[in-house]
């Protein structure tokens, strides 16, 4: 009887009785690593057309985001002013006493600019005749705070006495102006349109 020899197995038998595919002939393991470590990474024109990819989006970034960062800081300075308006109207109606919300560049005294940037005073009694400082705010740097007055006087029932009083607030590379607008009875509100 003639043995006839079958042809050989793709497949070979590893390590616990489990099959594993057997390399091609002709081709050894460190020839498949070979190429296996050559067809890794990026090529040189991969990498400039990503990081070109890249430049072209944080260029388009970078003004939204300033964009975003002055408009912010309007809507913060805005929010600052409306809670100060709020706290001198507060003050005057809890001490039952005038109230002067004023400008003030040092801190200490009224000024007699329209600039409220640069920081203000809530004082007690008349802005004419203050007597005692209940609250400084320091400048405000990142945004531009414009009113209509140096001065805001509060009577002890919390009405403004004068004119509607209105603050302007916007912001360098801003695309947004709020308005703080003040009433006669002394309500405050912040709006994009004007007073």
């Amino acid at each position: 009887m003639i043995k006839q020899s079958l042809p050989s197995s793709p497949f070979a038998t590893g390590r616990h009785g489990r099959l594993r595919a057997r390399p091609a002939s002709g081709r050894g393991v460190a020839s498949v690593q070979r190429a296996h470590i050559a067809t890794s990474g990026f090529t040189l024109i991969e990498l400039m057309v990503t990081l070109s990819l890249l430049v072209i989006l944080v260029s388009l970034g970078v003004p939204s985001f300033r964009t975003y960062t002055a408009n912010s800081a309007t809507t913060d300075a805005s929010n600052i002013v409306l809670g100060a308006i709020n706290q001198a109207r507060h003050e005057a109606v809890t001490r039952g006493l005038a109230v002067c919300l004023c400008q003030s560049d040092d801190g200490s005294s009224c000024g007699d600019s329209t600039a409220w940037q640069s920081g203000w005073i809530l004082i007690e009694r008349a802005c004419a005749s203050p007597s005692e400082v209940l609250g400084v705010q320091p400048s405000i740097d990142r945004a531009t705070i414009v009113g209509s007055t140096a001065a805001i006087d509060f009577t002890s029932r919390g009405y403004v006495l004068g004119n509607v009083v209105s603050f302007t607030v916007s912001a360098p590379q801003g695309t947004r102006t709020r308005h703080v607008c003040v009433s006669r009875i002394g309500l405050a509100r912040v709006q994009e349109a004007g007073c």
